[in-house]
């Protein structure tokens, strides 16, 4: 075999590999999509019950802001996330995004 032979070789193995890598990048992808999907719809159905949530407080005159079940749902989730090995600024970041929304579902109500 001669060395511009080799290198072919080569350059087709890498080219190859390149392309499996690729490929397998699109399956990843593919999951992941699927998971954004079922994050999507927990978030709806999640916003689905702020009107409840907002009609009962109206019904027992409770204030739609309570930052001490915010404080104790966050610890309650930063653990369980540290369990699950989810970065607890990530788990931070995604709670307060999901209170800001409750809290704007619960004042057009």
């Amino acid at each position: 075999m001669t060395l511009i032979n080799l290198l072919f070789v080569i350059l087709l193995y890498v080219i190859k590999s390149n392309i499996i890598k690729k490929m397998e990048l699109k399956e990843i992808r593919k999951i992941l999509d699927e998971i954004d999907i079922k994050i999507l719809k927990l978030i709806a159905e999640r916003q689905s019950h702020m009107k409840d949530v907002a009609d009962y407080k109206k019904q027992h005159n409770m204030p739609l802001n309570q930052p001490e079940r915010e404080a104790e749902v966050l610890k309650n989730k930063t653990e369980l996330g540290k369990k699950l090995g989810v970065d607890s600024d990530l788990i931070e970041d995604i709670f307060a995004s999901l209170f800001k929304n409750a809290k704007k579902i619960q004042e057009e109500e």
